[in-house]
């Protein structure tokens, strides 16, 4: 599946192979990882248009994402918490609120989640749909988190910015902080999937974090991690 895409010539320009155990309807793969903040209320802002713009406490520039996924200005056509910042929107939604309306996305800040290609490679027919939850391992760490499939892009090899946080890294140590910058140069995270696993709306952090865990022990756990990548660090 596709793991690094290029924009001006819209098409992928280097893929990696994804996994599956004999007798397991779960995924994993190892990737980069870019950073995705899109469904938190403070992600975009109309004033930080491209760099070196930094008026304001946007998470990301809005060269970063389509106008598609832009959703109306929270506080003039737009709701939520963060007045003047755009509301952005996820490929995972909650249709008990309007478009228009933070609520209705998953915030990047503040949920793990996990950015997945549509469709994801599904060898036997093992269904991974939006909700799905999964883990993300840093290889190099040890350091786990889990997280949810919330929105879907290009490639794989990135998640929200609460999932990196979770792993101890810190993508708004960048040159124009609070922006993100990712990790694009380091392929060694380990993403597992897990089928049949879909948490609902509102998505609480526990729900998310129970779902996983019970899968990912039934999956194998650290003894089926360290099976496949005997170098892992502890602690995971």
């Amino acid at each position: 599946m596709c793991h690094r895409y290029d924009f001006s010539r819209h098409r992928c320009i280097e893929e990696i192979p994804v996994f599956q155990l004999p007798g397991s309807s779960d995924y994993f793969f190892v990737s980069k990882m870019a950073i995705d903040v899109d469904g938190a209320p403070r992600a975009y802002h109309p004033r930080d248009s491209r760099p070196p713009d930094n008026h304001t406490e946007a998470l990301d520039w809005l060269t970063s994402v389509s106008s598609q996924d832009l959703h109306g200005i929270q506080g003039q056509n737009g709701i939520g918490p963060r007045p003047g910042f755009y509301v952005s929107g996820t490929s995972l939604e909650n249709p008990a609120y309007p478009e228009n309306d933070t609520r209705r996305y998953v915030d990047g800040e503040t949920i793990p989640y996990i950015v997945l290609v549509n469709p994801f490679p599904q060898p036997r027919g093992d269904r991974i749909e939006l909700g799905d939850c999964g883990m993300v391992i840093d290889l190099q760490s040890g350091r786990s988190s889990v997280g949810i499939f919330a929105d879907v892009g290009h490639a794989v090899g990135e998640d929200s910015l609460r999932l990196a946080l979770n792993l101890g890294l810190d993508p708004t140590a960048s040159d124009h902080p609070p922006k993100v910058s990712g990790y694009e140069e380091r392929v060694d995270f380990l993403h597992i999937i897990f089928s049949n696993s879909k948490v609902l709306p509102p998505w609480h952090v526990n729900d998310i974090e129970n779902m996983a865990r019970e899968k990912f022990t039934r999956w194998g756990g650290i003894a089926q991690v360290r099976s496949c990548f005997p170098h892992i660090p502890l602690p995971i």
